[in-house]
């Protein structure tokens, strides 16, 4: 018996990073440690000084509404809570300013830097759900709840797949077109 042979060259499962989408994901993690990067300043770095009220202005009285309805622990401004907050607005809002930088020059020296910014808001994001549904007031409305949350988590997947791996970006080479010495 005869064995044949396919002519057809071997197909390769397509994942999004080789079909052309890493450009996507990298405007998408732009994107995303923007908005981060925004509400460390915006709210963040406002809650962890003085507590939010019905008098806010802005983006602050929105965050402020929404708290209450929504997330109550937030609004309560337990003394974790607010420690919690300031260091996410100042030292992993510094580590989101990287990222953003990084990626929007396409440095690789980031990828160790992005890694341990995953390993760490993974960890604060843990633990800060894990004191919002053990909590005296556990959020009550899922949808509103998670709505705010998912950026992160999708951003924690997204850093992984583009750092993990290996190197995020393309070295570029430089040829050198041959002399007449040559």
């Amino acid at each position: 018996a005869f064995a044949t042979k396919s002519l057809s060259p071997p197909t390769r499962r397509k994942s999004l990073l080789t079909m052309g989408c890493r450009n996507c994901i990298d405007v998408l993690i732009i994107v995303l440690q923007s908005y981060f990067l925004w509400s460390c300043i915006a709210i963040e770095r406002h809650y962890c000084h003085q507590p939010l009220s019905a008098d806010s202005t802005g983006i602050l009285k929105t965050t402020y509404e929404y708290a209450i309805e929504n997330n109550r622990l937030f609004a309560s401004r337990p003394d974790y809570m607010v420690m919690a907050t300031c260091i996410s607005a100042y030292g992993l809002g510094t580590l989101y300013a990287l990222v953003l930088l990084a990626f929007t020059f396409k440095w690789n020296w980031i990828r160790m830097i992005a890694i341990l910014l995953v390993g760490a808001k993974a960890y604060a994001l843990g633990f800060y759900h894990l004191m919002e549904f053990t909590s005296d007031t556990p959020p009550e409305n899922l949808l509103a709840y998670w709505g705010p949350e998912f950026p992160y988590i999708l951003s924690l997947v997204l850093l992984l797949a583009r750092t993990l791996p290996g190197p995020p970006f393309q070295a570029v080479t430089q040829q050198v077109k041959p002399t007449k010495e040559d």
